[in-house]
């Protein structure tokens, strides 16, 4: 093939530093802590609900069932009857989404649920849902 060039070690390495101030801005943020959990079922809103007050949310709709706790401040999909229970699986090890724009999604079941710090939108995103 040939010999690697000076030019090519430096593109390299400035590539790298590049790939890696893009990863920590992406996900070393700090999108600060939300105080309204909104669920939405097939883009409309099913209900609004305030962090602060421990809660458990059944979702019964179009032949689904989900289920969410509101506990300490943070959301968490407990139970979930579509297929793949991915849903289940986000953000389990942290014990739930607490951080504005986060969001848990059963694709499945159309179920959305994003933290916000305000009221959300009435309309929601085309593609993924969430308010704007």
């Amino acid at each position: 093939m040939g010999i690697i060039k000076k030019a090519d070690i430096i593109l390299g390495a400035v590539l790298a530093v590049l790939c890696g101030l893009i990863c920590w801005a992406v996900y070393g943020a700090d999108y600060g802590t939300g105080v309204l959990a909104t669920v939405r079922v097939d883009g409309e809103i099913y209900g609004t609900y305030d962090l602060s007050e421990d809660r458990t949310v059944n979702i019964n709709k179009n032949g689904n069932h989900n289920c969410v706790i509101i506990r300490n401040n943070k959301v968490l999909m407990t139970e979930a009857d579509c297929p793949d229970k991915y849903c289940l699986k986000q953000y389990k090890r942290e014990g739930g989404i607490d951080k504005n724009n986060q969001t848990i999604v059963c694709l499945p079941n159309r179920v959305v649920i994003s933290i916000s710090g305000a009221e959300p939108a009435e309309e929601p995103d085309a593609v993924t849902g969430a308010p704007i």
